[in-house]
């Protein structure tokens, strides 16, 4: 604002240099300067309030410089001519109409000043924003490869072949067939888990499918004891990242304790533009090991992909997580 006033200073000097040597007409001139340059930074601070609502600088910084450029032209060039025309035609009354040559003059070097000054800020703001899309990139990449390794060493640890292989054997005496899709569902979480490894957002549909396969290794493990509940359409064109569904469901194994007589229940659901996971709560005596780190991930993996967050709502007896269902432009 101060900058602005003092190019507002300057250019009334060049228009008018006779009123730098006269005592009220600088003070008068100051005070114009003055309103001048807050009302013009007023009027950029709205146009970049207006523009930030618009378009956002992490999701389409080019886009949000030109709408913050032109907004910041419209009420700059309304406040221009409103001060000019209060300051020359209804106080000092130098002037009948504001549509004179000096007028004119003055107004048309503040408004060339003001773009000036808004363009260097925005170009400012522009190569900020660039810069800190690359580093969210970088972090994405480093969560992204974390939640590979996190969820390639759950699926590969001791535990989890054991569990699975006791199953495997004793299906493969009891019931062949069952044995047989029991390996192919086990190769699709694998397979799943390599194939998409560098994918930003899978759709909701690959990432139920999934869920499904890793779903029915689980519930072979555990029989009544789990119990699932989906009230939600997996066709729906919509994206998570890759193995989000998963985690909550494998968070909500992990930190509960469940049996046949107190079963563990999932509930899975669409509720609007939000992915739901909603469990029964009975938290186990001891912490599972890297409590909270999961929903943290997550959190940070959305929040390079969106601005809405990754809710999370808990009370005495149940657990529940909302994940933003995205959508892709383009």
């Amino acid at each position: 604002m101060l900058l602005m006033a003092a190019v507002t200073i300057l250019l009334t000097g060049l228009s008018c240099w006779q009123c730098l040597f006269d005592a009220d007409d600088l003070i008068a001139d100051l005070v114009f300067s003055i309103g001048l340059g807050y009302g013009i930074w007023q009027a950029n601070h709205l146009a970049n309030f207006i523009a930030d609502r618009q378009v956002s600088w992490s999701e389409n910084p080019i886009r949000r410089f030109w709408y913050g450029l032109a907004g910041m032209f419209v009420f700059s060039l309304a406040v221009i001519f409103v001060v000019n025309w209060l300051y020359f035609v209804q106080i000092v009354e130098v002037v009948d109409t504001i549509f004179t040559q000096r007028v004119i003059r003055n107004m048309v070097f503040q408004m060339i000043i003001t773009i000036a000054i808004s363009a260097i800020i925005h170009g400012f703001n522009f190569f900020k924003s660039w810069r800190q899309q690359s580093e969210r990139a970088l972090a994405l990449e480093r969560e992204m490869a974390l939640t590979r390794y996190a969820s390639l060493k759950n699926q590969v640890n001791p535990h989890f072949l054991f569990n699975n292989l006791n199953s495997l054997s004793a299906l493969v005496q009891q019931d062949p067939t069952k044995a047989q899709e029991f390996i192919q569902k086990l190769s699709k979480v694998y397979r799943y888990i390599l194939d998409n490894q560098q994918e930003e957002v899978v759709p909701l549909a690959t990432e139920w499918t999934f869920c499904e396969s890793w779903l029915y290794l689980e519930q072979l493990r555990y029989g009544d004891a789990l119990q699932l509940a989906v009230h939600m359409d997996p066709n729906m064109n919509r994206f998570v990242p890759p193995m989000a569904l998963q985690l909550l469901l494998e968070n909500a194994l992990k930190h509960n304790s469940f049996d046949r007589e107190h079963p563990l229940t999932v509930e899975v659901r669409a509720d609007g533009e939000q992915l739901v996971v909603r469990n029964n709560l009975r938290p186990r005596q001891e912490p599972a090991e890297g409590s909270g780190l999961g929903i943290q991930n997550l959190r940070d993996r959305y929040a390079y992909l969106t601005d809405r967050p990754v809710s999370v709502i808990t009370d005495n007896t149940h657990f529940e997580v909302r994940l933003p269902l995205l959508e892709l432009n383009g």
